[in-house]
């Protein structure tokens, strides 16, 4: 009962997206126009579910829910190093240069806030 409540009215998303880059392959969704906005999330992944914190902001952005390694359908890690923050927000460089954007916003989730402070 409980998961029905917390699903109502949630936007969806663009289904799966994918994009390869020079650090590897992420996949990734998208709702909403506008400047572009990325948003992370360290230990889970995104669907075409969306995400709440993330559907309060597509009435005034172009909203990118990205998983990053080990999440969803991104690709594997060959090494724990590739896990950190520092690695992370490399990865988070090459899509925004991969989907074509000098520059995007960025609104963290739990701990991907974290990344977008490094």
């Amino acid at each position: 009962m409980i998961f029905h409540i917390i699903y109502i009215g949630m936007e969806t998303y663009v289904g799966k997206n994918f994009v390869q880059t020079s650090r590897g392959g992420f996949e990734f969704f998208t709702q909403g126009s506008g400047e572009p906005l990325c948003i992370t999330h360290l230990y889970s992944e995104f669907n075409e579910l969306g995400n709440y914190f993330a559907d309060a902001l597509i009435k005034h952005f172009k909203v990118y829910l990205i998983n990053l390694k080990e999440a969803g359908n991104s690709d594997n890690v060959t090494c724990d190093d590739e896990l950190s923050i520092s690695e992370s927000v490399k990865d988070l460089e090459a899509i925004k240069e991969a989907l074509n954007y000098e520059q995007w916003s960025f609104a963290g989730h739990s701990f991907g806030f974290f990344r977008r402070n490094q």
